[in-house]
């Protein structure tokens, strides 16, 4: 679990950082979202630190301009997913 939550992190954490956002981010928030639901369902507390680590890379991206959102957004997508997969979510 470590493992996995350091590298979703970390990959979330590369990002630098507008207020709108772009679709992909939107699609990426709510990855987000349901990811940190189904592991505080498997994990319990030790998945609720999470939260405010993915809360921090939400408002990282929101700031980001709209050029680089689709790119970043779409790559924590992949993250997520390699992350889900791993942690069997």
């Amino acid at each position: 679990m470590k493992k996995i939550l350091l590298v979703a992190i970390t990959i979330l954490f590369s990002t630098s950082a507008l207020a709108d956002v772009s679709p992909a981010c939107t699609k990426y928030f709510e990855a987000i979202d349901s990811y940190i639901a189904d592991a505080e369902k498997k994990y319990g507390s030790d998945a609720s630190a999470m939260s405010e680590q993915f809360a921090q890379a939400k408002d990282m991206v929101k700031q980001l301009p709209k050029e680089h959102q689709d790119t970043t957004c779409n790559n924590g997508i992949s993250a997520l997913e390699q992350a889900r997969q791993a942690a069997g979510l």
